[in-house]
């Protein structure tokens, strides 16, 4: 799956989808997604690089420990044979739910 395949996959849940950092008036949607890359892997043959495998972290934020859109994200993620684990956390000074995992993405940097 593409960088771009996976952005127009979590778009497909209508919900606030950010790249990198969370845009200050997106802070008290809910639910909402934030996701970035946090490591580059280059895949290389013959000592060259061909592609780099990029692992992003996807950060699910929301009011319910099972809300209806991160049941629905895992059900996208699963038709398109992408199995992660979720794991979740529950922020109790600002009352929310914080459910993540990460994705390899082939990305040609």
């Amino acid at each position: 799956m593409t960088k771009d395949d996976y952005v127009n996959l979590l778009k497909k849940l209508n919900i606030t989808v950010n790249e990198g950092i969370q845009n200050d008036k997106n802070q008290n949607n809910y639910p909402r997604i934030v996701f970035w890359d946090i490591a580059w892997t280059p895949q290389t043959a013959s000592n060259e690089v061909y592609n780099t495998q990029v692992t992003y972290q996807t950060s699910f934020f929301s009011r319910n420990s099972r809300d209806k859109k991160l049941l629905e994200l895992k059900k996208i993620l699963n038709e398109n044979k992408i199995f992660p684990t979720i794991y979740h956390e529950y922020i109790q000074e600002s009352n929310y739910f914080h459910s993540y995992f990460s994705i390899d993405l082939l990305e040609n940097l």
